[in-house]
């Protein structure tokens, strides 16, 4: 083991060795003082937690191709929702929030209006 800690901005003896993730998990050790063994616990706990993917929905719509308006949100149901809000606002849809009554009031309204609506990824590492 090393006389002194591992972590490039520490001067303190090593006291401990631990096992760290470079191509597969745990195949290297290295050696750290207290106060860098406690500081890489914290962020070897908390870091797993920050880097799942989380999944979004999209909406957005579309005026003869072109994107004129987009919202990102949690759900499916939202995402129809917030579509629903846009068309109340700006084109003055008076019917509910469900994908079939917004398609059938764009289809009767202006043929060239269009929805995309699709889930994605959101990758936060």
């Amino acid at each position: 083991m090393p006389t002194y800690c591992q972590n490039p901005l520490c001067e303190h003896e090593s006291l401990r060795e631990v096992r760290v993730s470079v191509n597969t998990p745990s195949d290297e050790t290295r050696s750290l003082c207290e106060t860098c063994k406690v500081a890489f616990d914290w962020g070897l706990q908390h870091g797993r937690l920050t880097a799942m993917p989380q999944q979004i929905w999209v909406a957005a719509v579309t005026h003869n191709g072109s994107v004129i308006h987009a919202v990102a949100v949690s759900d499916k149901v939202k995402a129809v929702a917030a579509l629903a809000a846009y068309f109340r606002m700006q084109e003055g849809y008076r019917g509910p929030a469900e994908l079939p009554g917004l398609c059938t009031w764009m289809a009767e309204q202006d043929p060239r209006l269009g929805i995309e609506l699709f889930p994605s990824t959101l990758d936060l590492s």
